[in-house]
């Protein structure tokens, strides 16, 4: 594993992943020159002369943890004369995408603003409208990334002007061009066809292996095939696209009257196809390839991808492609100071309140010593007599005196305890990994890929 870490006060280190390191790469890297591999690959207009290393995600809005992946698929393809491929998992067709970025939000001092999440939501084919009130940061980065999307509003689908828009954002920190495909072209290949017509010939086969090699992964949370003998009911990794309708899944006795070219593979059906003769190494984040080897317990878990292998495995007797994990943490440079802890909140609202019957706290020793002297006395009496009363109203006396001659300080004590409990507030904001790549300054998106090619000896 390679890892490298920036420090980073209070907060969970930025870092790089990439699993296994870099170094083990040139040994997983096997170019596939099979016939079966040749003809996918020129039906998907692919480099058939050299390996692929490829790696994919939604259409959306990415985070750094994701553009590390495109960084590394890059690097290592510089590295070891491979061609990298972005895979675009389009399946979904979403008529809208969100696009969240930090705004201004009310004060929390008169001297510092405070941040919320903004929130546009992108339409497909509908230029973007400028926002209202970005971060003062992000304002310069968020207004290329809409003038970058409404250059390709004309695409003919939101995910292609979403993945269009995403890779003249990433251009500048590539070194290589990266051919891209998109999840719903699959469709019209000969392997995939292929595939689906075995499916069709024995569906319980396919999907019992399936189910098996997922409940042997519980944790990737992958949910199993509908699959009924007495109803002759098999469910099939396939969507079915049909024009200006939702998707539905797909069941065996359904693939004959479906248009092979309205069919998509499923997530699992998808990568397995790839990996078995698109590409020669995969890139995955933690959901494909897993934690377990890069979180502790409780948070870690195996990946979706591991299925995929035991069910290609099972299902067809073939391997696939080598997979590996590369993922990343960046923080937007959003603080202008630090940002306190739970602990600093603790103790600001344990000073604010106990200032006000502790004398000692404002380095008042004379109301110290003149409370002292009371409780000294009341701690001499009976109970539930008048003299002690008396006393303990004398004490209430003697704090308010003190309240009164202390209230600036008081009131300040007050004040910071609100303050920093708005500010710890914020860091759900200020350290959220997931904004998107595009609104980042470039020195950090440069530090990023800086990381990622020295990794690889560049």
């Amino acid at each position: 594993m390679c890892r490298s870490t920036l420090p980073s006060p209070r907060v969970s280190p930025e870092s790089l992943t990439i699993h296994p390191p870099p170094i083990a790469w040139r040994h997983l890297l096997h170019h596939n020159t099979s016939p079966q591999a040749t003809q996918l690959r020129r039906e998907l207009d692919l480099p058939t002369d050299r390996p692929i290393i490829m790696t994919g995600h939604q259409p959306e809005f990415w985070h750094p943890g994701i553009l590390a992946k495109y960084l590394a698929a890059d690097a290592a393809s510089a590295a070891l004369n491979a061609c990298p491929v972005w895979l675009f998992v389009d399946q979904d067709r979403p008529d809208s995408v969100p696009l969240h970025f930090p705004a201004v939000g009310n004060a929390i001092t008169t001297e510092r603003p405070a941040l919320s999440v903004g929130t546009l939501t992108i339409r497909e084919r509908t230029p973007p409208t400028s926002p209202r009130d970005p971060a003062p940061l992000v304002a310069a980065q968020l207004a290329t990334l809409l003038s970058t999307l409404a250059r390709h509003h004309s695409a003919p689908t939101l995910s292609h002007q979403i993945a269009a828009t995403l890779a003249d954002l990433a251009r500048p920190y590539l070194a290589l061009p990266h051919p891209t495909i998109f999840a719903t072209q699959l469709s019209r290949t000969t392997l995939f066809r292929e595939l689906v017509a075995q499916m069709a010939r024995d569906p319980e086969r396919c999907i019992r292996t399936y189910n098996a090699a997922a409940a042997r992964h519980p944790s990737a949370n992958i949910r199993p095939l509908t699959a009924s003998d007495i109803q002759d009911r098999w469910e099939l990794p396939l969507w079915h696209l049909p024009p200006h309708r939702p998707r539905t899944h797909v069941y065996a006795e359904d693939l004959p009257a479906i248009p092979p070219h309205e069919l998509a593979p499923k997530a699992l059906f998808m990568t397995g196809l790839l990996r078995l003769a698109a590409c020669d190494l995969f890139i995955h984040g933690t959901g494909g390839a897993g934690s377990t080897d890069v979180s502790p317990p409780p948070d870690a878990h195996d990946g979706y991808d591991l299925i995929t292998e035991e069910w290609f495995r099972d299902w067809l007797g073939q391997p696939l492609a080598p997979m590996t994990l590369v993922t990343a943490t960046r923080y937007l440079p959003l603080a202008d100071g630090p940002i306190p802890t739970p602990a600093d909140l603790a103790r600001a609202r344990w000073l604010a309140h106990h200032a006000r019957h502790s004398p000692l706290l404002l380095r008042d020793p004379d109301a110290a010593l003149a409370k002292q002297h009371i409780v000294d006395q009341i701690e001499l009496l009976p109970r539930h007599t008048r003299a002690r009363a008396d006393l303990f109203r004398r004490l209430h006396a003697a704090l308010a005196d003190y309240r009164q001659q202390h209230s600036p300080e008081l009131s300040s004590l007050s004040t910071s305890a609100a303050e920093t409990a708005a500010q710890l507030a914020q860091r759900d904001i200020l350290f959220n990994r997931t904004w998107p790549f595009p609104l980042y300054p470039d020195p950090v998106l440069s530090s990023l890929r800086d990381d990622v090619r020295r990794s690889f000896g560049q």
